[in-house]
C-alpha cells in the first residue's frame, strides 16, 4: 500500500506483543488481569460489554498508563511498569510510541485545518519532518480512500443547549472516522489501537466498510474494541473480555451470532 512511503524511523524488531502476569489498576481498582497472551500481526478483535475492561486493555498498550505488575514486551522493547520502573530507556520508549497509532472512542479535531494538514502533524509527531512528513499523510489519506477530502475540513460536532445539558450531534459520523484513521496510521505505524471505532456508524455497510480499511493500512499488529459480536468477523483473531479476564481466544470464523455482547459472558472462576 505505501506507493509513497519513505523510509519508517526505527522500525521495531518485530510486530509481536507479549503479555506476562499483568495487572492492570484504575483509580486503585484492579482492571485487568491477563497471564499469559501473545498477539502477533493481523487483526485482533477484543469483543466485550461495556465495562468489560477493554478501554483499559488499550490504554495499557499505549504504553501512557503502566501496568502494576507483569510484563508486556511490544516490538522487543520491554515496557515499564508501575513497581518495575526499569526496562527500555526513554528514548527506545518514545521511539516504541512513535510506531503506536490510537484511534479513541470520541474524536474530535480542529474545524478549521484542511485534514491532509492534520495528517501532515500526525506524521510528524510520529518522526517525520519536511517532505517525508507530507508524504506520510498522503499514503494515509490515499490508504483510507479520503484522498478527494484531503484539502476540505472535518466539520465540528453539533451543540444544541437543553434544559437538561446540551446535546452533540455528529452530522459527518463517516468522514469523522476515516479522518481518525488515516491520523492515526500517517506514518505507518506497527501497531494500530482503535478503541470501538465504528460505534457512530449505525448502518451495516458503513461499519464493514471501515473495517475493510484497516487492511489497506501499512499498520501491522492491529487490534480493535467492539461491543457488538459481528464485528468480530472482521477480524482474524477474537478475543472475549469480560470482568477484566480473556474469557475466550479464537480465530474469527469460528464465531457465530450478531447480537450485542452484553450478559452473554461470564467472568472465569477465581
Amino acid at each position: 500500500m505505501s506507493t509513497y512511503l519513505p523510509t519508517t524511523p526505527a522500525a521495531p524488531r518485530t510486530a509481536d506483543i507479549h503479555l506476562t502476569d499483568i495487572t492492570y489498576t484504575a483509580d486503585k481498582t484492579p482492571t485487568l488481569t491477563i497471564p499469559q497472551l501473545t498477539l502477533t500481526p493481523g487483526i485482533t478483535a477484543i469483543i466485550g460489554p461495556k465495562g468489560a475492561g477493554k478501554t483499559a486493555f488499550l490504554h495499557l498498550l499505549t504504553t501512557l498508563t503502566p501496568a502494576a505488575s507483569g510484563t508486556l514486551t511490544m516490538g522487543g522493547t520491554t515496557v515499564p511498569t508501575t513497581h518495575s520502573p526499569g526496562g527500555a530507556s526513554a528514548h527506545d520508549l518514545a521511539t516504541l510510541r512513535a510506531h503506536i497509532g490510537y484511534v479513541p472512542t470520541y474524536f474530535d479535531v480542529d474545524p478549521n485545518t484542511p485534514i491532509h494538514a492534520l495528517a501532515t502533524y500526525a506524521a510528524w509527531l510520529r518522526g517525520y519532518d519536511g517532505d517525508h512528513a507530507h508524504t506520510a499523510a498522503r499514503t494515509a489519506i490515499d490508504n483510507i480512500n479520503l484522498t478527494s477530502n484531503a484539502h476540505k475540513r472535518l466539520p465540528a460536532r453539533h451543540v444544541r443547549k437543553r434544559n437538561n445539558g446540551h446535546r452533540v450531534t455528529d452530522h459527518h459520523p463517516v468522514l469523522r472516522a476515516h479522518v481518525a484513521l488515516a491520523l492515526a496510521t500517517a506514518g505507518a505505524p506497527t501497531f494500530l489501537l482503535l478503541d470501538d471505532p465504528a460505534s457512530g456508524l449505525t448502518s451495516e455497510p458503513h461499519r464493514s466498510d471501515y473495517y475493510a480499511l484497516l487492511r489497506r493500512t501499512d499498520s501491522r499488529t492491529i487490534l480493535f474494541t467492539s461491543t457488538e459480536l459481528n464485528d468480530a468477523t472482521h477480524a482474524d483473531r477474537v478475543l472475549i473480555l469480560n470482568d477484566g479476564h480473556i474469557v475466550d481466544d479464537q480465530s474469527a470464523h469460528l464465531i457465530t451470532g450478531t447480537s450485542e455482547v452484553a450478559q452473554t459472558t461470564t467472568p472465569p472462576q477465581r
